[in-house]
This record gives structure tokens, C-alpha cells and sequence, in this order.
């Protein structure tokens, strides 16, 4: 009786630190900024996120607004490239816009010009994000890799100077295949 009742309590802690680890590793810095602060597109209009599943590594923000040419031309490129790698991996990353326009209509109309299904920070919560997560680069279109723990991976800019959003997606695309060969 004793050995079961051992037995019993280890098979206990031992379900309970696996599920105290996993519980914990999809938790990143950022979760406590977006947590009830993303939208998504519903139609024409972006509405809040209910069920959003934070990725297990990588965050990918971009920023734009809908007043400036290059995001116009760029966003509906993103938001095909967008679709596909998310048909390719939909649990290790996900994509955060971080608008520069000043109302959420003006976001709205955008997003559903440019076919942008991806979460969107609304303005109130752009405004804590960036307090807290100085993000590099002055000008937009802008793209920026991090992981989870908040490391910068890559961006549009590179020491002050703007390389584009192609070299973020390339890496982007790197690591994921990467994380596929692993399994």
C-alpha cells in the first residue's frame, strides 16, 4: 500500500510540473500588452479579438497606415503572404499590426481594403505597447521579428538604415522551416 501511495504521489508531481512548464512556455513578454486589446476583421469593420491564440515563438509586427502610398502598395502583398504561411504553420508565429492612423474607421477600411485578416493592436493599446516595447525604426512600412522573450530577430531597419520588409519575411520563413525540419 505504501509503494502505491508513493508511486501516487510522484506520477502527481510529476504531471504537475509538466503541466506547470507547458502552461508557462507559450507565455510571452508581450501577452500582458495584447491581452484583450487586438481586433480582427469581421466583414468591413474590425472588431475584438475573442479567440486569440498567442504563437509559441515568434511575434511579427508590422507597421503601417493607411494614409501612406508604400503601405497601400505593400499591405495586400502581406496580407497573400500572410495567408499562405499561416496555411504552412498557424501555431509558431503570428502577425500584429500596429497602426498609424488616427481612428479605428480609418484601420478598419484599410484592413478590409488590403484583405488584412491579421490581429490588429487597437489605438488604446498601441499606446501602452509602445511605452513599454521601443521597437526599431522611424518610418513605415516597417516589420519587425521578435521572439517571444522580446528579442529583436529582424527588421526593416538595420543600424538606422532601412534594408525593407523582404529580409524580415525571408527569415521569418527560415525559421519555420527550420522548426518543421526539427519534427
Amino acid at each position: 500500500m505504501w509503494k502505491f501511495a508513493h508511486l501516487a504521489s510522484v506520477l502527481l508531481f510529476c504531471f504537475i510540473c509538466i503541466f506547470s512548464a507547458y502552461s508557462h512556455a507559450n507565455n510571452s513578454v508581450y501577452d500582458p500588452y495584447l491581452k484583450n486589446e487586438l481586433l480582427v476583421l469581421k466583414g468591413n469593420k474590425l472588431t475584438p479579438h475573442s479567440n486569440f491564440q498567442a504563437p509559441q515563438q515568434y511575434y511579427l509586427f508590422y507597421k503601417a497606415a493607411s494614409w501612406c502610398p508604400a503601405c497601400r502598395q505593400y499591405t495586400p502583398a502581406l496580407a497573400k503572404y500572410y495567408k499562405d504561411l499561416k496555411a504552412y504553420d498557424s501555431e509558431n508565429w503570428e502577425l500584429i499590426y500596429i497602426s498609424n492612423d488616427d481612428s479605428t474607421h480609418k484601420m478598419s477600411g484599410f484592413a478590409a481594403q488590403s484583405n488584412a485578416t491579421w490581429p490588429h493592436l487597437s489605438l488604446k493599446g498601441i499606446k501602452t505597447f509602445e511605452q513599454k516595447f521601443k521597437l526599431p525604426g522611424s518610418g513605415i512600412p516597417n516589420l519587425i521579428l521578435m521572439d517571444t522573450n522580446g528579442n529583436i530577430l529582424k527588421a526593416s531597419y538595420e543600424r538606422g538604415k532601412y534594408v525593407g520588409p523582404g529580409v524580415v519575411l525571408e527569415e521569418l520563413s527560415k525559421r519555420l522551416a527550420a522548426l518543421k525540419n526539427q519534427n
